[in-house]
């Protein structure tokens, strides 16, 4: 504002900005946000720790929930029919500003008939009441969809899990938000919730990285006793066909494009891609990006050519 300074890059973290303050930076000069990639993550407890010695409905502590690949495809679709990273985004950034399109993975009558399929129904009499078993493969009948999110203390987690409450409340499943600090959230397996695969729903943000994504969820990365109770797969989640097809991504003769493995990714839904962890940085009209649009494809800064 003062002429003194003509770029602030990615390192003064304006995403952690509040509007007002993005606002008068985007009307003052050119105001670009980059990383869109969806790295933050709502994974499923697939697989608890409870489990590895054997599954009985009638004595587990918590039913399967999420054993059945359709019922996370309707956690999906009731998640991305109105992307939450759109709607925190929109809320935050500047009016007008430009959003990818973040795709859905279907909509919320989908989503519903899905539920309804899988046997997951809605009590004629009490409609506003969560949805309650009657036929779910490995679940007892009458038991109620109800389950629990754990998130990190930060105001954009809050966020993000007050939407998945909002839209997964939509489709009739009840969640019940709890908010950890990190060196609980995150504490050693096996009493630790995440390493130690004791949750429902995790809201987790993994940094980009070169690897493919799928690599999170190889089976080979469970944390157990047998590792020490180290590895990012907290869901749980062992498929040989996965493995297999994560291995072959990760080989450079068959490496396939992005889209392949985001479809491996939708395809097994060890966990929803939701938010993405965004950079932003500012320069001011006297800048000429010579048409750039990434801070790290910027060669040469420049002055803008005055009349």
């Amino acid at each position: 504002a003062s002429g003194e300074c003509d770029v602030l890059d990615p390192s003064y973290h304006l995403e952690g900005q509040g509007r007002d303050v993005l606002t008068g930076l985007a009307q003052g000069g050119r105001l670009v946000a980059e990383n869109f990639d969806l790295v933050q993550q709502l994974v499923f407890g697939i697989q608890p720790a409870a489990y590895d010695s054997g599954y009985s409905p009638w004595t587990a502590v918590r039913q399967d929930f999420f054993g059945d690949l359709r019922t996370r495809q309707s956690i999906a679709s009731c998640l991305t029919a109105e992307p939450i990273a759109t709607e925190v985004l929109g809320a935050r950034l500047p009016e007008g500003f430009t959003l990818p399109d973040f795709a859905p993975k279907g909509t919320l009558a989908e989503a519903q008939a899905l539920l309804d399929e899988i046997g997951w129904l809605v009590d004629a009499a009490e409609p506003n009441a969560p949805r309650k078993a009657s036929g779910v493969e490995n679940v007892l009948d009458g038991t109620v969809f109800s389950i629990n999110l754990l998130s990190g203390i930060s105001a954009m987690d809050n966020e993000v899990s007050q939407g998945i409450i909002r839209r997964l409340g939509q489709c009739g499943i009840q969640v019940i938000h709890q908010a950890l600090a990190p060196d609980q959230l995150f504490a050693p397996g096996p009493e630790g919730p995440l390493f130690g695969r004791n949750f429902d729903l995790a809201l987790v943000s993994w940094q980009p990285t070169p690897a493919n994504t799928c690599e999170l969820y190889r089976s080979d990365a469970i944390p157990n006793n047998g590792n020490y109770w180290i590895g990012t797969n907290l869901a749980g989640w062992a498929d040989a066909g996965f493995d297999a097809r994560c291995t072959a991504a990760g080989n450079a003769e068959l490496l396939p494009s992005l889209g392949d493995e985001v479809d491996l990714l939708s395809e097994f839904l060890p966990a929803v891609p939701l938010m993405p962890q965004i950079s932003m940085w500012t320069a001011s009209n006297r800048v000429d990006l010579a048409g750039g649009t990434s801070f790290t494809e910027i060669q040469l800064w420049r002055p803008a050519i005055s009349n």
